[in-house]
């Protein structure tokens, strides 16, 4: 076993530790003074949600002006008041606040100062990893969790002298620097980056308030998310050359960013910054994303006596991270500042001190810790493991005595190419003597989307439209209690759907008819359709359960009626049919070169489920297909299929490195989960490759120094190496292992493929590394930062939810087989429109992460100016995409960009009648009391 860490042997000088205890107390301290709840309770996606609100406020008027405006004042008309007003409580929501934001205080400089403190918060939350929150506080644990070198200076050393001339220079008097301490920083991975062949190097300052340095030390300086000075807000920098990094030449320029902690001290970075060619200003430009073409940063010139300028001092701006790395943090107070000698004061973290343990020590001292024996890992519960569905006998058991029999179901399928429209019937009648509520769940591919809902009852005709959730339900309730017949239905999840047939009179039959769309999958050279034959027991008990009124008694569908069960199906594809198939069923089928009409025998029932697979002559030809709206002339939906088949032949060799998150967040049933993977993939790995296991976490260990080939002795070395795995590996530095792999392992081709499958919850420091292969295991998982990585690494990410870990086989099997195959990357499709001037169409997938050989690829496109099934396919892949997909590669941006969305996914969801996570289908039947 092969172990690695960075700074190995370090230890903590006394003037260190005090510095980390002082920046640590400030943080927490102002986290403590302005959260109600523990740190601890808010999770990494609320603040990007957060964030998220906070663009969204700046996008709402650009023309607000500076501080002390009140909200009202600020907003013309009530429209954009309450929504202020609104996102504004969505943010103290999503960070709870002691103290509440009133409409009356809300102010242009409140958005940055919330920005900050955001931003405070997630540097908090990362870093506390590395520490395990509140049970490790040791000054050694939280410069760990700094990852940051730092080392105190003498003043008489040169190197401090040299920083101390280099602050007070030029000093003019009014404003005199009093250097309290110099520290020298190394951050490996800035040193890493940094653009080291770039021209023009200068050491330069860079101030910020206290409470910062713990972010900044362990993450560097970030390029700003609100250009702050847009409203009013104080911040690090002056914000009048755009979205960048600023630096000034003068300690006097910096400190006047600066604020004294509780000791009555500041601080100040001296980075290295590489500046290259320089674009000078005099006149502020603040819509600056980026240097001008030709340039490498852009510089606020002064004012001279012959020269005018807007800025006062020198300004250097850069907007690449990679062009600085900080060197040196100074201390420093200025004449008016009270200093407070950091030898005379407790300084307490807020966190509870606890004795240190030999795992602990063992942490902190960069030992990898492995438990002393394997701990078993269960893979029955993940392998052969048969789809519930099967298992399954035809209908649901409810909660009375009285059942309610369906009587017949009838099924009618339209399929196009990859697209399928299929309509179900379903009667059944209530035999009981009193109205009951009847409750009915059935399963659909979780590419499917429910788009129709009518009932037909005691000869009337009813159809349901599709309305806000919460509106839909509280129409059913009340539709209930007046007596009236109600009918609504759910997405449960996405795959399964309910339907409540509310206030069902005594003898009374009802048809349901539902109506949905769905994608079809491809499997080899076959394009599938398949039906489900019943519901999965869990499923069932759990939309059950769920309660929408208390008027009358709920029970549920008792069976199925199999002898009474039809199916239809017309088929239409692009190229010629070559054979059709129906396996498990009888079927009598009348076709043509590219159309067919399949139909089960009489007699026959679903069973399990049925089965249509179509071979086409040319499966792996690119194909569109273009639908207008039925009513809507103006309104255009294109479906464009890719099943891409390379000419390549299988690899020579392969190799895969499983890279596994032991990190402190990992732990429990995540790292278990992990673990299970881990095995699962080993065992279902080919013969012949090659592999080997990474666990990481603040440092990293390898199960062999360069990878083994597979075999009984490789594999049971590498059962016993991942079950002896414990969480207690401090923080995610995942970039340490990614650039070990990137400088060993750069030669991978098509020859010699070498794969990385990553198993983590993808809360990872250094966000910009890039891997090939992402496998997540938590459902709290970072999906944006999963996708990011599998988008720039030309691979693919699963989630794998633990509700379901009938699925895990299947996508396991399926990952490995991409690791094997040929790849395309940066797939976009360009949309040619004849009007110059339309919008673009609203594409789903927005983001084409990878396209693999013999893998399927459907990109839908709305237009605004493509028969109705694709409409409705399109609408679904939107709205899907907008739950599941990346719609910007910033997370913020994401976050703000399904913020702008959520009203136009409501909007597609009710005008194509798509059930949805906000939208239900309600239809009430008004009746007469006799």
């Amino acid at each position: 076993m092969d172990t690695r860490s960075s700074g190995e042997g370090e230890s903590v000088s006394q003037e260190v530790a005090s510095l980390v205890d002082y920046l640590w107390t400030e943080a927490i301290g102002c986290l403590n003074s302005t959260l109600s709840v523990p740190l601890e309770s808010i999770k990494l996606q609320k603040v990007q949600e957060a964030e998220a609100i906070l663009m969204s406020l700046k996008k709402e008027d650009n023309n607000i002006q500076p501080d002390q405006i009140t909200m009202i004042e600020e907003f013309d008309n009530t429209q954009n008041k309450e929504k202020i007003s609104k996102l504004w409580e969505e943010f103290d929501s999503l960070i709870p606040h002691q103290i509440k934001i009133k409409d009356s205080t809300v102010n242009k400089g409140l958005i940055a100062e919330k920005q900050n403190l955001c931003q405070l918060i997630r540097d908090m939350v990362t870093i506390s990893e590395a520490t395990n929150m509140s049970t490790v506080s040791s000054h050694l644990a939280k410069y760990k969790a700094l990852r940051c070198h730092i080392e105190a200076l003498h003043p008489e050393e040169a190197e401090y002298k040299a920083i101390k001339e280099l602050a007070i220079e030029e000093q003019t008097g009014s404003n005199d620097i009093i250097v309290l301490n110099v520290f020298s920083l190394h951050r490996p991975v800035e040193d890493i980056n940094y653009r080291h062949g770039l021209g023009r190097q200068k050491l330069l300052f860079h101030a910020s308030r206290v409470r910062n340095f713990v972010g900044i030390l362990s993450r560097g300086l970030l390029l700003p998310t609100i250009v702050v000075d847009d409203f009013g807000g104080q911040r690090s920098d002056a914000g009048m050359l755009g979205h960048g990094i600023y630096f000034a030449d003068r300690a006097s320029t910096s400190a006047k960013y600066s604020s004294p902690g509780m000791l009555g001290s500041r601080f100040m970075l001296v980075n290295k910054v590489a500046l290259g060619k320089s674009k000078e200003y005099r006149k502020f430009t603040k819509d600056l994303t980026r240097p001008p073409d030709g340039y490498n940063s852009v510089i606020g010139v002064k004012a001279t006596e012959t020269q005018p300028s807007d800025f006062k001092d020198d300004e250097f701006v850069v907007y690449d991270t990679k062009q600085q790395q900080m060197r040196y943090l100074v201390e420093f107070a200025l004449p008016e500042d009270d200093i407070i000698a950091r030898d005379n004061v407790s300084v307490d973290s807020g966190f509870v001190e606890e004795p240190l343990d030999n795992e602990v020590y063992r942490f902190i001292s960069n030992e990898v810790f492995f438990y002393a024996d394997e701990i078993e890992v269960d893979l029955s519960d993940v392998m052969s493991i048969p789809d519930p569905l099967l298992k399954v006998e035809a209908g649901l058991k409810g909660t009375a005595d009285k059942p309610v029999p369906l009587k017949a179901v009838h099924i009618r399928a339209k399929l196009l190419d990859l697209a399928a429209q299929v309509v179900v019937m379903q009667a059944y009648c209530n035999n009981s003597d009193v109205p009951i509520e009847a409750k009915y769940v059935f399963p659909l591919d979780d590419m499917a989307a429910v788009c129709g809902f009518e009932a037909f009852i005691n000869g009337k005709h009813i159809i349901g439209e599709v309305k806000e959730k919460e509106q839909a339900r509280k129409e059913y309730r009340e539709a209930i209690s007046a007596g009236h017949g109600a009918y609504l239905m759910d997405e449960e999840t996405p795959d399964v759907f309910t339907v409540n047939v509310g206030n069902l009179p005594p003898a009374a039959s009802v048809l349901i008819k539902i109506t949905y769309v769905a994608e079809l999958t491809v499997e080899g050279e076959l394009i599938c359709f398949r039906l489900p034959g019943s519901v999965a027991p869990w499923q069932r008990t759990q939309a059950h359960d769920d309660v929408t009124q208390t008027d009358v008694d709920t029970i549920c569908v008792d069976e199925e009626n199999q002898s009474n069960t039809s199916v239809q199906v017309s088929v239409e594809m692009p190229f010629e049919i070559r054979a059709i198939l129906c396996p498990g069923h009888d079927v009598k089928v009348k076709r043509t070169s590219t159309k067919a009409v399949v139909e089960m025998a009489p007699g026959g029932t679903l069973g399990s489920g049925f089965q249509l697979q179509i071979q086409l002559a040319e499966i792996h030809v690119p194909r569109m297909w273009v639908e207008r709206h039925d009513t809507e002339a103006d309104s255009q939906a294109c479906m464009l299929a890719f099943y891409p088949e390379f000419e390549s032949g299988p690899p020579h060799h392969v190799e895969v490195i499983f890279v596994l998150d032991a990190s402190c967040s990992m732990k429990g049933k995540a790292l278990q989960e992990a673990k299970k993977l881990t095995l699962m993939c080993l065992s279902l790995m080919e013969e012949e490759w090659a592999f080997n296991i990474v666990v990481f976490g603040s440092n990293y260990s390898e199960l062999f120094t360069q990878s083994q080939k597979k075999d009984k002795e490789t594999v049971a070395r590498a059962a016993k190496f991942v079950k002896s795995v414990k969480a207690v590996k401090g923080s995610t530095d995942l970039w340490r292992v990614l650039r070990s792999l990137y400088l060993l392992r750069c030669n991978s081709t098509a020859d010699y493929p070498s794969n990385v499958f990553l198993f983590t919850d993808g809360h990872v420091t250094e966000e910009s590394t890039t891997l090939a292969y992402i496998r997540d295991i938590r459902p709290t998982c970072n999906r944006h930062f999963l996708r990011s990585m599998a988008r720039v690494g030309a691979g693919a990410y699963e989630l794998f939810d633990s509700k379901v870990k009938s699925k895990w086989e299947r996508k396991v099997e399926s990952q490995l087989s991409k690791a094997r195959q040929p790849v395309l990357t940066s797939v976009k499709v360009a949309w040619q429109q004849h009007d110059s001037y339309a919008k673009p169409p609203v594409q789903a997938p927005h983001d084409i992460v990878s396209l693999f050989n013999g893998s399927r690829q459907v990109v839908y496109g709305l237009v605004d100016n493509c028969t109705q099934v694709l409409h409705q396919l399109t609408a679904r892949a939107i709205i899907r995409d907008w739950e599941e997909g990346s719609l910007d590669p910033n997370h913020t941006k994401h976050e703000m960009a399904k913020r702008d969305m959520k009203d136009f996914i409501i909007s597609l969801s009710k005008r194509f009648s798509i059930v949805s996570q906000f939208t239900s289908f309600v239809a009430i039947e008004h009746r007469k009391k006799v």
